[in-house]
């Protein structure tokens, strides 16, 4: 199981490049530097098997 946390999309994505694709990933959307939408886009770009949802409020 590869776990991690990171503060921002950027450090996300460098992480994912020095790892394996995790299960799962969890986005907040108002994250600074790199936001989760825009994430999310690198994310089914370079992994096509990635499917993101919408919005889950709590």
């Amino acid at each position: 199981m590869i776990c991690f946390e990171v503060n921002n999309g950027k450090d996300l994505i460098e992480k994912l490049d020095a790892h394996h694709l995790p299960d799962i990933v969890l986005l907040e959307f108002n994250m600074p530097e790199l936001d989760g939408y825009e994430t999310g886009l690198w994310l089914q770009d370079k992994y096509p098997v990635v499917r993101g949802t919408g919005p889950v409020h709590v």
